[in-house]
Parts: C-alpha cells; structure tokens; sequence
C-alpha cells in the first residue's frame, strides 16, 4: 500500500510575516474568509491541514503554506484514512449492472430512458459501452459515476461530508495589548489595503469629509464649537466603514453619516470632552507663559498687546513645548475614543480613558507610525497635493487598523 501524509500546521508562523499577512496569504490560496482563517492561524496549537496526501502533492502544499506564511511539517500517517466518499462502482461492475438490467439511466448521457440494454436517446448499447471502458482501465466520468451509481440500487451510497471549519469564537473587547514597534508601520500598511479595496470610494468618502470640516470652521461664532463636535461622529462613521470592509462588505459614501446612528450622543460627548481638553490647555499655557515673563495674570483684560509682551518675554518655544506637552495626552485619549464608541458602544469618557492607556502601552509603536506619516504628508504634498488623496484615506484607516491591533490583537 503506498505511503500517505499530512501537512501539520504546527501552530507558528514564519519569521518573516505578520499575522496579518499569512491571514490574507491563506484567505487567498485556499478561497476563504479571513475570520476562518484567523481561527486557524491565530489558535496558537498544531492543526492538520491537509490529509491522505501522497508524498509529492504534501510537499506542494507544505511548499504553499510555507509561501504563504505558516511554519508546517509533512507527516507519515501511521493508519490509511477512512475515505467517507465511497469509491464509486467501477465500469466492469456497471457493466455487470447493465446485463442484468439493473441500470435505470444510460452511463453516457444521463437518460433515463434504457429499454432492454440500449439508451433510446443516444442509442448506445450500454453494456458494450461500459465493457469498452472496462477494458481500455478507463474510469467514468464524474458526472457518470453520480448517475450509474443513482441507477444502481446496489452501489454504495457516497457520503459528502465535508469537514467544518472551527467556529469563530464572537470577538470581544479585551485590550489594550502592548504591540511590537514594527505595528507602527503595520498599521499604514493595512491601511493602505483598505484604501486598495476601493479607492475612489475613500477618495470621495475623505474630501467631504475634510470639506464638511472647513465649512463647519468657517460658521460665525459657532462653526468652530460645531466642528469639534460633528467631527468625532464622522470619524465614528469612518470607523464603522473600515470594519464593515474588514468584515467582506464594501465601502460606501453611507458611512461617512454612519455615526449619526450609531451612539451619536457619546460620540458628540467626546467631541465635548476633547474641545473642553484643548480649552483648558490653551488658558494654562497662557498662564504659564505669563508667569514666566513675570507678568500679572489681571493684564489678560489688557488685551493682544499684554499676551504677546508675554511671549516677548518669556519665550515662544516655551510656551510651544508646554502646549504640546499638554496637547500630546489629549490626542492620546481620543486616538481610539471614536472607534471604540462607535464600534465597541463604549460611553465617551470610559473611551476615552481606555484610548489613552492603549497609546500609553504602545508609545514605541506610535513613534514609527507618527515618524512614517509625517513623512507620507510630506511626500504626499509635493505633487499639488494630490498625493494626499491616497495618504490621508491611508492614514484614517490605518486608525482603524491600529484599535484592530491593539484591542483585539488582530487587524
């Protein structure tokens, strides 16, 4: 009896891919979703791939896999694997079958109409016919196979099971994770793919988005307190876009309104929390810049002229670094604070706390990322700006692609 193997997936990946891309690799070889393959990837445990393989057919899937990603191995099967499809009645037994008129339809044209040995339909003597293939070793054809064996009242049923993949468990909230510091670029990268997917629909998807945000400022009195506002919502939408894709849907001009169904009221109260942050940033930077230069806080109602003899004063890089300083936290706790809202129906402030511990777990990760989109938006910039047509919708889904990495460890 000839040897036969199986491809085992030991549970490892290759050292040069990520997750996400053996997860994509696999989807792509073996036409499948990739929650499926997450399953198998992402279980951390040995798994049989394939089974009952002769020796060169498991070295072409090991071989594949190994391309794709996965650390595999081929191993001898120690007992013959029960074949739950039935091998199928060969041409001498349909042969044997048809003389003694036990066969219903004609082995070559599927017809049911077989009088005294010979298919009224194509007119072939069906016994001569199978004998022909009987000798020649040849087999039926598939399509054959199904219809003598569905006129043979003694072949063998034929079982087509077809094992299930593993149920994927229901996602659940439980970060943040500290990633690697090559996530930084990953993030990027993955979402640069969700741009890929459809490009004219994250084209069109951002420009009214940056659109909506400039008329927003330029209301009188209140456009500035309404776009700190609305923007969260649409940026909730956004998020809600980029996991509607990575879950097989696809992207459409209905996400960017998206957050105005989907827990508006804490995406508008992170809005809140985020305008009140910066508000009071900016009065103890001017508090600060004012006891440096050693000035009287009461010279704030004198106006323009006392601040900026303030600053004369005192030192624009000071007063530059001190609102950083402040500034820095508040992107921190609102980086994840919409997808998280938006997605997860988390309340604002939780969100928002909840954001800024998964940056503060991840400082290394954000430098790269912060360090390579910075340098896209220059890169992006230099042909008309139309480059920033492509790296702007990258980086808002690399947002999306980053809480994916850091809240459920998977993009």
């Amino acid at each position: 009896m000839e040897n036969r193997f199986k491809v085992v997936y030991t549970g490892e990946l290759q050292p040069y891919v990520s997750a996400q891309e053996a997860i994509r690799n696999v989807a792509s070889l073996f036409k499948m979703s990739d929650d499926t393959v997450r399953a198998l990837v992402l279980g951390g445990r040995a798994r049989d791939i394939k089974v009952d393989l002769d020796k060169a057919t498991a070295e072409r899937y090991a071989s594949a896999l190994s391309r794709a990603g996965l650390e595999v191995r081929i191993v001898p099967m120690k007992t013959p694997k029960l074949d739950l499809r039935l091998t199928p009645i060969s041409p001498a037994e349909a042969a044997a079958a048809a003389r003694r008129g036990e066969l219903e339809q004609c082995p070559k044209c599927g017809s049911p109409e077989v009088q005294g040995g010979v298919c009224q339909a194509c007119g072939v003597v069906v016994a001569k016919y199978l004998g022909r293939l009987a000798a020649s070793g040849a087999s039926l054809p598939t399509a054959a196979e199904d219809r003598v064996e569905a006129g043979n009242p003694y072949a063998p049923p034929r079982a087509e099971l077809t094992p299930e993949a593993p149920p994927v468990a229901p996602e659940s909230l439980d970060g943040p994770h500290r990633v690697p510091i090559g996530h930084g670029w990953g993030w990027i990268s993955r979402g640069f793919r969700h741009f890929k997917d459809s490009p004219w629909a994250w084209i069109l998807i951002t420009v009214c988005y940056v659109v909506i945000g400039m008329a927003l400022s330029l209301v009188p009195y209140v456009g500035a307190l309404a776009a700190y506002l609305v923007m969260p919502v649409l940026t909730g939408g956004l998020m809600l876009g980029a996991y509607d894709q990575g879950h097989g849907e696809r992207l459409g001009f209905h996400h960017l309104f998206a957050g105005f169904s989907n827990h508006t009221g804490s995406l508008l109260a992170v809005g809140a929390l985020y305008l009140g942050g910066l508000v009071l940033a900016g009065i103890l930077v001017v508090l600060v810049v004012l006891g440096l230069a050693g000035l009287n806080p009461s010279l704030l109602g004198q106006g323009q002229e006392a601040l900026e003899a303030a600053l004369a004063q005192g030192g624009v890089v000071l007063a530059v670094l001190f609102g950083v300083l402040l500034t820095v936290p508040l992107l921190m706790a609102y980086w994840f604070a919409p997808a998280l809202v938006a997605i997860d129906g988390l309340r604002a402030w939780p969100a928002m706390k909840l954001s800024f511990q998964g940056c503060l777990k991840n400082i290394l990760p954000f430098l790269v990322y912060g360090l390579a989109a910075t340098l896209l938006l220059v890169l992006g910039s230099l042909p008309v700006f139309l480059g920033l047509l492509v790296v702007v919708p990258t980086l808002t889904a690399s947002m999306y692609a980053s809480y994916r990495d850091v809240f459920y460890g998977r993009v």
